[in-house]
């Protein structure tokens, strides 16, 4: 079932479609969260209030843009005010409203999936080299490497122009390419891609 079918019957009030959405989406969410934060309790709760003002706000979603493209811009906007307003990571996030994902969906208590290291997967260097970019470029090129999104979409979360979007990635990229140099001959890595002709 598509992301629009799903959406629709969540907002009808069908609560397993809303759960289907948020087993959908929990892992995108949390790694970007993972890789925009940098810290993985602070990634966990980022994904916790994202789906709870994505829920709240379910109702008013009227598909201007994909679900994808809405839920995203929700999470990088809870990415930024835990990033710039210190009171936000001690106030307890409440669950009610937040629809239970399937078992399967499940990664057990917050200790086990928030204690993991920060960005499995992801060599430490270029780790490092992502978290020195500026805050922006850091975020479209998370969003173009890891969720394989193209600039159009960017934009819609970013609520950017292409072209701002386009030039931030030009500039990460060249960024990356520069500091993993500086950091000197890696094994089994490589800089972020450019974009394939069009994107």
């Amino acid at each position: 079932m598509d992301d629009r079918d799903l959406v629709s019957r969540a907002q009808a009030g069908e609560a397993e479609a809303a759960g289907a959405l948020a087993q959908r989406y929990l892992d995108p969410i949390h790694a970007f969260a993972r890789r925009w934060l940098g810290d993985p309790h602070e990634a966990e709760d980022a994904t916790q209030e994202t789906f709870l003002r994505a829920m709240r706000a379910l109702r008013e979603f009227r598909g201007e843009a994909s679900f994808r493209t809405w839920l995203f811009r929700i999470a990088t906007r809870a990415c930024l005010d835990r990033r710039r307003d210190p009171a936000a990571r001690q106030t307890p996030l409440p669950l009610e409203g937040v629809p239970e994902p399937a078992a399967d969906a499940r990664h057990g208590p917050r200790s086990a999936r928030a204690t993991r290291d920060p960005d499995p997967g992801l060599p430490p260097r270029m780790a490092a080299a992502l978290a020195e970019l500026p805050e922006r470029q850091r975020l479209v090129l998370t969003l173009s490497v890891f969720h394989e999104m193209k600039p159009v979409e960017i934009a819609g979360v970013v609520e950017s122009s292409v072209e701002a979007v386009r030039m931030n990635l030009s500039h990460a990229r060249r960024r990356m390419r520069e500091r993993l140099k500086k950091q000197g001959p890696g094994h089994g890595e490589s800089s972020p891609s450019r974009p394939a002709p069009g994107a």
